[in-house]
């Protein structure tokens, strides 16, 4: 189901939740820009995610959607919510290949039909726990993909194949905890 949404300057935003199997997010919320340009078109979709049980909403800054207005792309920005229990069973949504990842793939469905968009391939971006998911999203579906900018990721992430997806890993010179991840 797709909540409400408003209208500022040409540009649409509003929230939308579905439905999961996932405990911790049986209502998982996303946000979401739509350019004015966009209304009836097929085009890419940028995905931002957060750090750590971070909001979508908050997530999406007048940066990004600076961004979104420039490329004439539209923004869906989830709202995963951590839970120890799924993290020590290594199902938490920083895997998406357990429940997330099909997750994002219904937010994306919802967010097509709701808005008479159609949309091509992700351009991922996150921060942190965001980075982590958006990584191995884009290493389990990479035909979905074209890029991910992963920051600050807080666990490695291995990559056992090759892929036609475009990285960029970024890291704070002084986040030396991270540091490792980066590399």
């Amino acid at each position: 189901f797709c909540g409400c949404g408003v209208s500022t300057g040409g540009s649409r935003e509003g929230t939308g939740q579905i439905r999961t199997d996932n405990y911790a997010n049986k209502e998982l919320s996303y946000y979401y820009y739509i350019p004015n340009s966009l209304v009836g078109r097929t085009t890419n979709v940028l995905v931002c995610v957060p750090g750590l049980s971070g909001s979508g909403e908050n997530f999406v800054n007048s940066n990004i959607k600076k961004f979104s207005e420039e490329q004439g792309i539209p923004i869906i920005a989830p709202t995963f919510i951590f839970d120890e229990m799924n993290w020590s069973a290594r199902r938490s949504y920083h895997f998406p290949s357990h429940w997330s990842g099909d997750a994002l793939l219904s937010i994306v469905e919802n967010f097509q039909q709701n808005h008479d968009l159609k949309c091509k391939k992700m351009l991922l971006l996150g921060a942190s726990a965001g980075a982590q998911f958006c990584q191995r999203f884009a290493m389990w579906k990479p035909e979905k993909c074209l890029t991910c900018a992963a920051y600050a990721a807080g666990g490695s992430i291995e990559f056992t194949r090759g892929s036609k997806v475009k990285f960029f890993v970024g890291i704070g010179t002084r986040d030396t905890d991270r540091l490792v991840f980066a590399r």
